[in-house]
């Protein structure tokens, strides 16, 4: 059996931005800039908005 390719840079690039995007919609959500009903947090916003910012520099680790 073949091993497989490795990723294009194309493919890291269209995912490395994917995820950039969803993390930075989690955090501004979490920073309450756009606005979501504040029952549905089961932590404190902080916690949210730092696991995505996580989530962002994963995405600019993939891009890169």
């Amino acid at each position: 059996m073949a091993a497989p390719k490795p990723p294009s840079k194309t493919s890291n690039v269209v995912w490395g931005v994917l995820t950039i995007a969803i993390g930075l919609f989690v955090v501004l959500v979490s920073a309450d800039v756009i606005p979501v009903d504040k029952s549905s947090f089961n932590a404190p916003r902080w916690v949210v908005g730092v696991a995505d910012l996580i989530f962002v520099l994963l995405g600019v680790m993939v891009v890169f």
